[in-house]
């Protein structure tokens, strides 16, 4: 089974080549992410990463995807759920909502349409505070002085551009998603999601082994994560008589983007924008359109507005 699992991750990892070394870094991270609140408490964190960029480029597919070596994801809105867990930004927009996601469960979060929770100054004082401390924030309650801890590394996923505060900038890993990297033809993109849908949950020998190989003492985890993510890659590896591959070594450099991919980003901006307004212009149509006779289906309504 971790054979298969580590076969499966090198056929991911060749269909997503198109991403440089974000791919790598990605799994790096996701590899030693339900470690991350052992991590903070010996002085050290894991960076969250934020994902930005056009829709359709893949970035929350991928992430998606290698989510699935520590088991297949929850979408169903379980906070303390034992596998990674996904939601958005509407549902984590106030303190209390991202605060019951982050002191729910040590599994991964992806957060997607994150750049709603920046719009909130208390929201982003909360991200800048968690992503490297093991509290995410404290309050009094009936008298008593209560903290909601910080347990999991969390991927934020977005359209928007990346946020402006200087340090959220150095706290989180900033990877840009831009149109030069899309898979080449749509052809492709439908192999690759025949291939995900298939054999995604083979992965999950991945997280078993390495959960498996921590457990039994826990000093095997370093004061940091880089190389603890790339030895036990290294170990996976070695354990089923595979060679390490090239892309386990392949760091990512984050880098200032382009004038081309600003002005890509920038029209995405725009499109998010006028997207959002028509859909709420039609909803009000919708609701507010006068039927008259006899009631009609759906189908005709839409069509009339």
């Amino acid at each position: 089974e971790l054979r298969q699992a580590l076969e499966t991750l090198n056929i991911i990892m060749n269909y997503s080549k198109h991403f440089g070394t974000k791919a790598p870094e990605i799994v790096r991270r996701v590899i030693v992410a339900p470690f991350n609140f052992i991590y903070k408490q010996k002085g050290v964190y894991i960076p969250w990463l934020w994902l930005y960029g056009f829709t359709g480029s893949g970035k929350t597919t991928f992430s998606l995807t290698v989510l699935h070596i520590w088991g297949t994801p929850s979408i169903d809105g379980n906070q303390h759920a034992t596998v990674p867990r996904v939601t958005s930004g509407s549902s984590t927009n106030t303190e209390a909502r991202l605060g019951a996601w982050l002191a729910g469960s040590g599994t991964p979060l992806l957060i997607n349409e994150a750049y709603k929770l920046l719009e909130k100054r208390d929201l982003l004082e909360m991200i800048k505070n968690a992503v490297e401390s093991t509290q995410a924030r404290g309050r009094f309650m009936s008298g008593m002085w209560e903290t909601v801890p910080s347990l999991p590394f969390v991927i934020f996923s977005s359209n928007q551009l990346k946020p402006d505060d200087a340090a959220l900038l150095r706290k989180l890993t900033f990877m840009n998603f831009n149109k030069r990297e899309f898979m080449k033809s749509n052809s492709q993109k439908h192999e690759f999601m025949n291939f995900v849908k298939q054999n995604a949950n083979k992965l999950s020998a991945i997280g078993k082994m390495v959960g498996f190989y921590v457990s039994t003492d826990l000093y095997k985890l370093s004061n940091d994560w880089l190389t603890d993510s790339i030895n036990l890659l290294k170990m996976l590896f070695k354990e089923v008589g595979m060679q390490t591959p090239e892309w386990v070594f392949d760091q990512y450099t984050q880098e200032e983007a382009s004038v081309f991919e600003r002005l890509e980003e920038m029209k995405e901006q725009v499109r998010v924008i006028f997207v959002e307004a028509i859909n709420q212009a039609f909803l009000r149509a919708f609701k507010d359109h006068e039927i008259s006779g006899e009631e009609e289906d759906v189908r005709t309504k839409v069509e009339k507005v």
